[in-house]
């Protein structure tokens, strides 16, 4: 087991997220100045960077531990071949509030006159779906298909009468997938919804 080495940086000598030949250890971040060529929407200000790997051939891997003060911190990580290294893209590690959504839902899209069969929707940003289908004072069964980039991923109806409520349980979407719903409901006063909540 060898020695983990820290490293401290300033303007004087600021840490390149881009460097393929960054030292192994820790890099302890300072103010604006102490880095280059941080991630896409990523401010490290003040962060942690684990560096690893074996030798300057090898895959390499930066891992970022984001100071937040009086919030859930993120870390954010890379890792690949260093050939490609500036190019890679960076990920997220799901945090625990990341597993539950807010609750304060909007709607991604309704239909209160007919079934629909299908639609096709476009998720501009990451969070969690949920599709319904209800029966209102005519009888009829509510009925609905859900899928996620062209996998289905709930199918489901409810018994036959008035009022009958059909809600699909909630699944986490990323930015720039495709949901396709179909929702009846066999009646003209039957309500349809897909419901979107933030994470």
């Amino acid at each position: 087991m060898g020695t983990i080495l820290q490293y401290s940086h300033t303007s004087d000598a600021p840490f390149d997220f881009n460097d393929k030949n960054a030292k192994a250890g820790f890099h302890r971040l300072g103010t604006e100045n102490s880095f280059k060529n941080a991630p896409s929407g990523v401010n490290p200000v003040y962060s942690n960077v684990l560096v690893v790997r074996n030798n300057a051939w090898d895959t390499l891997s930066m891992t970022i531990y984001l100071y937040t003060k009086g919030t859930n911190s993120s870390v954010v990580y890379k890792t690949g071949n260093t050939t490609d290294w500036a190019n890679l893209s960076w990920s997220v590690y799901a945090t625990k509030s990341d597993l539950y959504p807010s609750y304060n839902r909007s709607i991604l899209f309704s239909n209160l006159k007919a079934d629909v069969t299908d639609q096709s929707i476009t998720i501009t940003e990451d969070g969690m779906v949920q599709a319904v289908a209800k029966t209102q004072a005519n009888a009829g069964t509510a009925f609905v298909r859900f899928a996620v980039n062209n996998t289905v991923v709930y199918e489901g109806h409810s018994v036959s009468g008035t009022y009958r409520y059909l809600w699909a349980p909630i699944f986490p979407v990323k930015k720039g997938d495709v949901i396709k719903v179909t929702l009846e409901t066999t009646t003209a006063d039957g309500q349809r919804f897909v419901y979107f909540y933030k994470s």
